[in-house]
């Protein structure tokens, strides 16, 4: 027996939902996002720290691991605190090696933050125009319509 065949039922389904009720899924939706771009800022913020990497040097590394990954991969990353055009008489510039990982979790926590920013903001747009729809019928009386017709797939987003 094929393992999906049971998927195969009550496909194509929608469901409906009043806008409070999505509302309210949507404000949770939300404060679940920016808690997790606020965790993993602070992881950044933590690999930063602790590898020693400043803003200069973090915009060089990925650049450098972004034009890397479309060639072959590599296993260590040298960056420099100091970029050659300011180097001031006498100091050294620093070069620190740092591992492919820590390069991947900055971008891979980079992106993620991107995307669940982009989230956020298309929620809150979404939240802020939510409002049942007013129409009239045939005969001229208005009425108001608060069920919105939702996907398996947003039933599921929206955590219901």
């Amino acid at each position: 027996m094929n393992p999906d065949y049971e998927t195969r039922y009550l496909t194509g389904l929608t469901f409906q939902k009043s806008a409070s009720e999505i509302k309210e899924k949507l404000v949770i939706k939300i404060n679940l996002l920016k808690a997790k771009i606020v965790e993993r800022q602070a992881r950044i913020v933590q690999a930063r720290t602790e590898y020693g990497i400043d803003d200069g040097a973090l915009i060089a590394l990925l650049n450098e691991a972004r034009n890397q990954s479309k060639t072959f991969a590599k296993m260590s990353y040298t960056i420099s605190s100091i970029s050659n055009s300011s180097v001031p008489n006498g100091s050294k510039m620093e070069e620190r090696t740092i591992g492919a990982g820590v390069v991947n979790l900055l971008l891979t926590e980079g992106d993620y933050i991107e995307t669940e920013k982009q989230q956020v903001s298309r929620l809150e747009l979404i939240l802020r125009n939510l409002r049942p729809i007013e129409s009239t019928d045939t005969d001229g009386i208005p009425s108001n319509k608060d069920a919105f017709t939702l996907s398996e797939s947003d039933l599921k987003y929206l955590n219901f």
